[in-house]
């Protein structure tokens, strides 16, 4: 018995002698595929990012292998395998997996390398993006005159889009041509630049053009000050009804055929009409308001900007006087057939108008109708009362009969204008300007149309 026990324990021995030395990789099974994670890489330009490598076999278990790369592309540097990715405590790695630390060196380089292993290649893909916000773009000249022209040149491995946008500060330029590759742009920068950077959306990658950034430039470019327009006033003190214009002395300075104008801070002004070649703009004052006129709507070297005017400030008008009563109501000229009067007044609303059974602060005015005819009113205005015309006998109590009011919409930003059309016989009547809340309005225009 006790040499079989001693061969037992001999035999068990040997078993476990066998079990502790052998490879514990010997049975593995064939290598398939290499996995790198992540396969497809974006790389901030001077960053580096890790891919992780390993060989699987078919049912998707790691092997062990040696990790190289070869065929690196321009643009990007590879550096590895990493000797102290996950080390173990004596022995040698099993070499399961590797590391490999990816550079972006040029921007804009679309790129690959190839991962080898146990006889299998695997390509990984790397794009190299913009690190930050930053454009390395250069200028032609970062200090032009105005109505001169500069050329922006975008770094290598960049281009612009048709989508592309360039501002300086908010403001758009004008782009005269862009480089059928992108890579240049002839522009127009607005005045009024302190070494303002350009900001620049969908800036492309020359060797991914599906991927787009909003970009700053990292040089800023200097333009003349224009703070005011070289002009001339026709009066700075209208009478009630005058027209003023406002008369550009320099010929780089026009207005645009959209352009409104400011007296002080109001915007409560009438445009009456703008030069066909921009050279002057004419317009109705606010009553009760003293300031400098400007303009929204300059045009200086192709760029539309709000300036002040060089003249001196503007009085506006005092308001028509005799509003107040029937008797004093000034006269307003009928219009003939296909003709039209305007009327511009302001100030407060003095006469108590008799409507819907109590009154309602008015302004009235005279019609001395010679026939008849039909005439079409219009009230316009600016803020936000609810205004309205309503027709009386020279009286002033009786309402005209069959005569329409001007009061459909009430009040607020879509209540003006207000319009309507009469018949009228030949007589004389009272149109009354009627507000049903504030007293006082600063500019108000009656447009009244022969027909």
């Amino acid at each position: 018995m006790q040499r079989l026990t001693r061969c037992v324990v001999f035999l068990g021995a040997l078993a476990f002698a066998w079990a502790c030395s052998g490879d514990p990789t010997d049975n593995e099974a064939t290598p398939t595929l290499i996995v790198a994670t992540p396969e497809v890489m974006t790389v901030a330009q001077g960053d580096s990012q890790a891919v992780i490598t390993s060989v699987v076999d078919e049912d998707g278990q790691g092997l062990q292998a040696e990790f190289s790369v070869s065929d690196v592309g321009s643009g990007i540097e590879v550096n590895g395998p990493d000797p102290d990715f996950l080390p173990v405590l004596g022995g040698n790695p099993i070499g399961r997996q590797a590391r490999f630390f990816v550079k972006g060196v040029d921007l804009g380089v679309k790129t690959t390398f190839t991962v080898n292993a146990s006889g299998l290649t695997k390509v990984v893909t790397v794009t190299v993006v913009p690190a930050g916000t930053d454009l390395s773009a250069t200028f032609s000249n970062t200090s032009p005159a105005l109505g001169e022209s500069i050329t922006m040149t975008m770094p290598a491995g960049t281009m612009l889009t048709a989508g592309s946008v360039i501002t300086f500060g908010g403001a758009k330029v004008n782009i005269v041509s862009v480089a059928p590759d992108g890579s240049s742009v002839i522009l127009f920068v607005p005045p009024n630049l302190t070494a303002t950077p350009a900001t620049v959306t969908k800036v492309a990658l020359t060797g991914n053009p599906a991927l787009t950034f909003t970009l700053q430039t990292t040089e800023g470019v200097t333009t003349p000050v224009v703070d005011a327009v070289p002009s001339t006033l026709s009066t700075t003190t209208p009478a009630g009804n005058e027209a003023v214009t406002l008369t550009s002395t320099d010929p780089a300075f026009t207005f645009a055929a959209t352009a409104t104008v400011l007296v002080g801070s109001s915007t409560n002004t009438f445009i009456s009409s703008i030069a066909a070649d921009g050279s002057s703009i004419t317009f109705f004052a606010p009553t009760g308001v003293t300031g400098n006129v400007s303009v929204n709507g300059v045009i200086v070297s192709g760029f539309s900007l709000t300036l002040p005017s060089a003249a001196p400030d503007l009085t506006g008008p005092a308001p028509i006087a005799g509003t107040d009563a029937p008797v004093t109501a000034p006269l307003i000229a009928v219009p003939a057939v296909g003709a039209t009067t305007l009327l511009h007044d302001g100030g407060t609303f003095a006469y108590d108008a008799p409507l819907f059974g109590t009154t309602f602060k008015a302004r009235l005015y005279k019609l001395v109708v010679p026939t008849g005819r039909d005439i079409a009113v219009t009230l316009t205005w600016k803020t936000g009362e609810d205004l309205g015309v309503y027709w009386f006998l020279a009286d002033g109590t009786t309402e005209a009969a069959g005569l329409n009011p001007a009061d459909a919409k009430g009040g607020g930003a879509a209540g003006s204008p207000e319009s309507s059309t009469s018949t009228f016989a030949a007589g004389t009547f009272l149109l009354a300007v009627v507000t049903f809340d504030n007293e006082v309005l600063p500019l108000f225009q009656i447009k009244m149309d022969g027909q």
